[in-house]
């Protein structure tokens, strides 16, 4: 009986391996080419400028305020009433009422493509805000009572406040073509309302009542976006007041991004061994 003989040997085996390498534009890399509205920032007066084929922009628009309602003139003060020795007050005039705040034009971002195939030029018209109203004139004062006309007079009521303006809307548009963007200027606010004037000191000791104060303009309504409608997806509706001046922002484009590639599998070792068994017969053992 013969005993068996081992055989040892040594085989390659290539494991499974990952290597990412990132692979993006290094600093001194030439950046992609753009117009000149990718660079252009923010604007507040209407403008032109360009967007090359194929390139994407995106921009934030923001149109022009209503202007808020002057306010109401003050009432005129009542004339005091004549009573030896001293006169009996007349009532004072009432406040005028506040003008009504205007509404804020209409603020959005957004993004567009230029798919023309050539090179765009786009008109950027910014809404100026409304004008605000003229306040009211204050009222006249009434007169004093006398000895031939005891009584004092009432005072006149002060004038109402004028509406202001309505703020202008702002565009983006491609030059002798289509509307990209329409936004709406928000609405005047109406003018507040004058004070009653005062009522005139009586001769019999009573003094004048005070005027009643003018109401309240009311305010104007925001702005709306006319155009796009519905809004594309990426564009979004921005909150806003009718105190933020109105304009055009583009920003920058955004910096290229990085790619990802897998580097070739790095081989490792195991080893296997056979032993040749009684009657020549292979039994192959694996010891890692």
């Amino acid at each position: 009986m013969f005993g068996g003989r081992k055989v040892q040997g040594f085989l390659a085996v290539s494991a499974l391996g990952a290597a990412v390498v990132a692979v993006g534009l290094g600093s001194g890399s030439a950046s992609a080419a753009t117009g000149t509205c990718a660079t252009l920032g923010a604007v507040t007066s209407s403008t032109t400028c360009t967007v090359l084929a194929g390139e994407t922009i995106s921009f934030v628009i923001k149109a022009g305020n209503g202007g808020a309602g002057g306010n109401g003139g003050a009432g005129g003060n009542g004339g005091s009433g004549f009573v030896n020795p001293f006169g009996v007050p007349g009532g004072a005039g009432g406040a005028g009422g506040l003008g009504g705040v205007g509404g804020a034009g209409a603020k959005v971002s957004g993004i567009w493509t230029n798919d023309t195939g050539a090179e765009a030029t786009l008109t950027v018209e910014v809404g100026a805000n409304g004008a605000p109203g003229t306040a009211g004139n204050a009222g006249l004062a009434g007169t004093d009572g006398n000895q031939a006309i005891p009584n004092g007079t009432e005072g006149t009521g002060g004038g109402g406040g004028t509406a202001g303006g309505n703020g202008a809307a702002s565009t983006l548009s491609i030059s002798g073509g289509s509307t990209i963007a329409l936004l709406g200027g928000g609405q005047s606010g109406t003018g507040g309302g004058g004070g009653t004037g005062g009522g005139g000191g009586q001769a019999n000791g009573t003094p004048g009542a005070a005027g009643a104060s003018g109401a309240t303009g009311i305010a104007g309504f925001d702005g709306a976006v006319a155009l796009p409608d519905p809004l594309p997806e990426g564009w979004e509706v921005l909150p806003t007041t009718w105190t933020e001046a109105p304009f055009i922002e583009f920003e920058e484009p955004p910096a290229p991004s990085t790619t990802t590639t897998t580097a070739p599998p790095r081989p490792t070792t195991s080893t296997t061994s056979t032993t040749v068994a009684p009657g020549g017969g292979v039994v192959p053992r694996y010891t890692g």
